[in-house]
């Protein structure tokens, strides 16, 4: 597990990443990832990366906040849960849930 202090969820980081996450391309990233069989979280990594840059880290808990924000917009565009599953070489993040969805 990660040390450090970790975000809070009204920290301007925090913030920033959920802007990424939420944004269009944010939610297009996360369902291509999921329909490439991949976490979701894979798909909107590098935009946090390109984003936050050295922010987006596994010391200040980015990536497991990350997660938890993808998995609330997945559910809210009606995926479900369908496995852990690892992100790809060059993402922050090392693992993520799998999605599939409902339809």
């Amino acid at each position: 597990m990660p040390k450090g202090d970790g975000l809070t969820m009204d920290s301007p980081t925090y913030q920033e990443m959920r802007a990424v996450i939420r944004s269009q391309e944010g939610r297009q990233a996360a369902v291509d990832a999921a329909n490439a069989d991949l976490p979701a979280l894979a798909g909107v990594d590098p935009l946090i990366q390109a984003k936050l840059g050295l922010a987006y880290n596994q010391q200040s808990f980015g990536p497991v906040n990350a997660g938890y924000e993808v998995a609330a917009i997945m559910r809210e565009m009606g995926y479900t849960e369908a496995g852990p599953g690892s992100c790809p070489k060059g993402c922050i993040a090392r693992s993520g849930q799998r999605w599939k969805s409902k339809g």
